[in-house]
């Protein structure tokens, strides 16, 4: 099973934007990353977004390129506050492969927590707007970072 643990792409801050859509940029990147994903040919079924907006687009775009088969929201596990304790005891029973697009520190700290079981705050991969973190299960409970992207890398 594979994990996608995506930071939404770059947002319009609030003075702009009360809802905090992505911006030109963000939209751009988002493209860019479904496409690179459609050209590698990757599938994944489920998509989860936190529900804000800047994350649900990010999964909006990317979802229409990797022939998915279910986009939901969960912001009770994909806030950028939430307790990733709760989404780390989801985990274990999932199957199929599934992105999760949500914020910072949410998102690294998810990755560091799965892949050296490390507390908050001490990050494996700095987590620009965009970057997508693709994390293998090579057993139950042991991941391994199988590769990353950063939109800057597609420019």
């Amino acid at each position: 099973m594979k994990l996608y643990c995506v930071r939404h792409c770059e947002a319009n801050s609030a003075d702009v934007d009360s809802l905090r859509g992505l911006t030109e940029t963000g939209l751009e990147d988002a493209q860019k990353i479904a496409n690179h994903m459609k050209q590698q040919a990757v599938v994944i079924p489920h998509i989860i977004h936190s529900g804000k907006l800047r994350a649900k687009q990010t999964a909006e775009v990317i979802f229409s390129s990797v022939d998915g088969d279910e986009l939901t929201e969960s912001p009770l596990l994909l806030d950028d506050q939430a307790d990733i304790n709760i989404l780390l005891e989801d985990i274990v029973s999932w199957q199929q492969d599934t992105m999760l697009v949500g914020h910072m520190p949410y998102m690294a700290n998810l990755v560091s927590a799965l892949v050296m079981d490390i507390g908050d705050n001490m990050h494996l991969v700095t987590y620009a707007p965009g970057t997508v973190v693709c994390l293998k299960r090579m057993s139950e409970g042991r991941w391994i970072i199988d590769w990353v992207l950063k939109p800057e890398n597609l420019r």
